[in-house]
C-alpha cells in the first residue's frame, strides 16, 4: 500500500504517464491505483495550447484519454490520429454534448501530453547497387525499340506486382515523444499474402487488376467478385 500511494502522490503530482515512466510500471497498473480512495483529485488545470482557456470537459477526462492511448500502445498496437478523435467522442461527448473532436482540438491534446505521430522502428533496406545506371539503359533500350518498331501508346504496358498482406498494420502510431523503440502489434498473419498485378499502358488506359492467391484451395472459402 505504501508503494502505491508514493506512486499515486508521484502521479498527482507530475502526470500519470510520468509517474510510469519513472516507477517502470505499465499504465494498465498505476490507472485502477488512482480511482482508490487514498488518491485525491487532481487540482492541475490543463489550458488549451495557445489560448489559455480552460477545457471544456473535466481534467480527468482528458487525463482517461491519455491513460487509453497510452494503454493501447502498452499493447503495441497502431494509434491513428482518427482513433482518438473517435474515441474521444465516445468519451467526452455523453458530458459535453456540443464536443465535435476535431483535428485543430487532437493537435492541441496531442501536445498537451507529449504525444505525437511516430514511425515504427525497422531496419533500413539498400537500394541495388549502380541502380540509376540501370535505370537509364532500360530507358533507352525502350525508345530504341520504340523508334524502331512504331509500337503504338495502346501496346506499350508498364505492370507490376504488388504484394497485398492479410494483416495490413499501420506503420505509423501515435506515441509518446523521445521513445527509443516504437513497437507494432500485428495479428501474426503479416506474412500471409496474396499478389495484386497493376497494369497501364502508355496511353493512360489502366488495365483490369489481376489477383493471384497462393495455393490450389486458396478460393475455396472467398467470394471474390468477377
Amino acid at each position: 500500500m505504501a508503494k502505491k500511494i508514493e506512486v499515486v502522490e508521484y502521479a498527482l503530482k507530475h502526470s500519470i504517464y510520468q509517474a510510469c515512466k519513472h516507477f517502470n510500471l505499465s499504465t494498465g497498473t498505476v490507472w485502477p491505483w488512482m480511482k482508490m480512495d487514498f488518491a485525491k483529485e487532481k487540482t492541475v488545470v490543463y489550458r488549451a495550447a495557445g489560448g489559455g482557456r480552460k477545457l471544456s470537459y473535466p481534467t480527468e477526462i482528458e487525463e482517461e484519454l491519455v491513460m487509453w492511448v497510452l494503454e493501447q500502445r502498452d499493447l503495441h498496437l497502431a494509434i491513428s490520429v482518427r482513433n482518438i478523435i473517435d474515441q474521444a467522442v465516445l468519451t467526452i461527448g455523453p458530458i459535453c454534448p456540443s464536443f465535435q473532436g476535431s483535428r485543430g482540438w487532437v493537435q492541441k491534446f496531442m501536445r498537451r501530453n507529449n504525444l505525437t505521430i511516430r514511425a515504427k522502428t525497422s531496419v533500413a533496406q539498400k537500394l541495388p547497387v549502380a541502380l540509376e545506371e540501370k535505370m537509364a539503359n532500360f530507358f533507352q533500350s525502350v525508345q530504341s525499340a520504340r523508334k524502331q518498331t512504331k509500337y503504338p501508346d495502346s501496346l506499350i504496358v508498364n505492370m507490376d506486382e504488388i504484394p497485398m498482406y492479410f494483416d495490413m498494420a499501420s506503420p505509423k502510431t501515435v506515441s509518446q515523444r523521445g521513445t527509443k523503440t516504437v513497437s507494432i502489434r500485428s495479428t501474426g498473419a503479416e506474412k500471409q499474402r496474396l499478389t495484386v498485378v497493376l497494369a497501364a499502358s502508355a496511353d493512360g488506359q489502366m488495365l483490369p487488376a489481376m489477383v493471384i492467391f497462393k495455393g490450389k484451395r486458396a478460393l475455396k472459402n472467398i467470394t471474390v467478385p468477377r
